[in-house]
C-alpha cells in the first residue's frame, strides 16, 4: 500500500481503509501464528484496546496540564483525537460493525 492520502467519502470508506492499511497478521505481530482464529480474534481487540488507552493517556496528559494552569497541547489533543477516531474505527471492522450500523446505534445509545 502506498502512503498517498485518499480523499475518504464516507465512513464506511474510512473503515475500509483503515482495515487494510492497519492489517493484523503474522508478519508484524508473529505471535499469531500460534493462535486459533478466536483466539487472533482477541489479540486484535486486545491490541486495539491497547492503543484506544494510549491516546486517551495522551488526553488525559493535556488536561492535566491544563488544570495545572499549563498551556496543554492542543496540536497533541487533536492528533490524539483522530488516533482514537481510527483506533474505534479499526475495532468496529473487527467486530464487523458496519458504519450503518454504527451511525443507526448512535441513538440508541445516546439515551
Amino acid at each position: 500500500m502506498t502512503d498517498e492520502s485518499p480523499k475518504l467519502s464516507n465512513l464506511q470508506e474510512a473503515i475500509d481503509y483503515i482495515a487494510a492499511r492497519f492489517v493484523f497478521d503474522e508478519a508484524s505481530y508473529p505471535l499469531l501464528q500460534k493462535l486459533t482464529p478466536e483466539e487472533r480474534l482477541q489479540f486484535s481487540i486486545n491490541h486495539s484496546l491497547q492503543h484506544m488507552m494510549k491516546q486517551l493517556g495522551r488526553i488525559a496528559t493535556h488536561l492535566e496540564d491544563k488544570d495545572h494552569g499549563g498551556a496543554g497541547n492542543d496540536d497533541l489533543l487533536k492528533q490524539a483525537l483522530v488516533k482514537e477516531f481510527i483506533n474505534i474505527l479499526r475495532l468496529s471492522e473487527l467486530l464487523n460493525v458496519e458504519a450503518e450500523e454504527l451511525l443507526e446505534s448512535i441513538p440508541k445509545f445516546m439515551k
